[in-house]
């Protein structure tokens, strides 16, 4: 188990490029960050973002890319593609409550 309980997770979107990201830094390994990003759109009610994450990165100090494994995602995919929502992607639905506080709910 990994203690991540003094790192806060980040999520970013960028909307120009229909991308999002979400990442969490470990203090295991001298310090490392995971990432996992992909692909977004507009989900049907205005308040989704349907997305389907093609990309897992890892890296170490200094943001050195120490291993990239998008294949996973396709991996899981072929595996278990009942993991996958509508169309195959994940969905997230945030609500937020303050500049500080949102509420958030998917189905993964």
């Amino acid at each position: 188990v990994l203690d991540t309980s003094e790192k806060l997770p980040i999520q970013a979107f960028d909307v120009a490029r229909s991308r999002v990201a979400n990442e969490i830094g470990f203090d295991a390994f001298g310090g490392c960050t995971v990432r996992v990003s992909g692909g977004f759109r507009r989900g049907a009610n205005g308040r989704r973002a349907d997305v389907l994450f093609d990309n897992l990165e890892v890296f170490g100090s200094g943001d050195k890319r120490l291993f990239s494994a998008g294949w996973v995602f396709s991996l899981i995919n072929a595996v278990k593609p009942d993991l996958r929502g509508e169309g195959g992607e994940a969905w997230l639905e945030t609500t937020y409550l303050s500049p500080t506080m949102r509420c958030g709910r998917g189905n993964k």
